[in-house]
């Protein structure tokens, strides 16, 4: 008896491999060019962190600081 039944054996093929899962209909709910995410914030914003730090939003960009 093996000691993990759900686990592929070596060598084994998933029956899925090279297939793509597109959900009917999620074509309408992906994110399009010139929408922003709900939690967006414009450059300037301030926030304190839990430790009590002021953090200044800086870029759009995000990491690293200065691309953008």
């Amino acid at each position: 008896m093996a000691k993990n039944p759900g686990c592929f054996k070596p060598g084994l093929v998933p029956w899925n491999k090279g297939t793509n899962f597109s959900p009917p209909g999620s074509e309408h709910t992906r994110f399009q060019k010139g929408h922003k995410p709900a939690t967006w914030l414009p450059i300037g914003s301030e926030r304190v962190t839990k430790d009590g730090y002021l953090e200044r939003k800086m870029t759009d960009t995000g990491y690293p600081p200065g691309t953008g």
